[in-house]
């Protein structure tokens, strides 16, 4: 038990500077606290933030949901470079703004129906878990660099994988 303490008294988890808004950004409004699996409930966050651009039609959906990507990269770029600086971790699990905008990035172009959504979202879970090459080399980009390019190549694994998956699925169906 003494061990136990002494891990917690030691984790990143208390030197958190929680009165910080680069803080919240990074662990997606605290969801990066979570003690199990801060990423793939973070993978949420990026589900919810994907489903209203699916919303849009046309130029206004490739208007917002490139806006949003680019807003939510540069901001995971800064925040979480930042949060790995402060606590000298190069990807902490506190992070999770890199699985927000993965999973935005698969989900806001996949089909609007319960099952491409959830595919989606495991399909990026996989790839960002198995860290397929260059996912490894990129998580070794400095600080934030690092954090974000490998969940971006995820994502785009992801996207692959999933119309890959859908074409096969369609010339079965006949």
């Amino acid at each position: 038990m003494a061990s136990i303490d002494r891990q917690m008294k030691n984790s990143p988890r208390n030197k958190i500077p929680k009165n910080r808004l680069w803080f919240w950004i990074a662990s997606g409004f605290g969801v990066g606290l979570f003690p199990l699996a801060p990423g793939t409930i973070g993978s949420l966050w990026g589900v919810l933030l994907a489903y209203p651009v699916q919303f849009l039609a046309g130029f206004s959906f490739w208007l917002g949901y490139v806006a949003s990507l680019v807003v939510l990269f540069w901001l995971g770029l800064a925040t979480s470079g930042r949060l790995c600086r402060f606590l000298g971790i190069k990807d902490p699990p506190v992070v999770i703004i890199d699985e927000i905008t993965g999973q935005f990035m698969v989900t806001a172009l996949v089909a609007r129906t319960f099952w491409s959504i959830l595919a989606s979202f495991v399909l990026f879970r996989f790839f960002d878990i198995c860290k397929f090459a260059p996912c490894k080399r990129a998580e070794r980009l400095p600080a934030g660099w690092g954090v974000m390019s490998d969940d971006v190549i995820a994502g785009a694994y992801s996207l692959i994988a999933y119309h890959v998956i859908g074409a096969v699925v369609r010339a079965i169906q006949g």
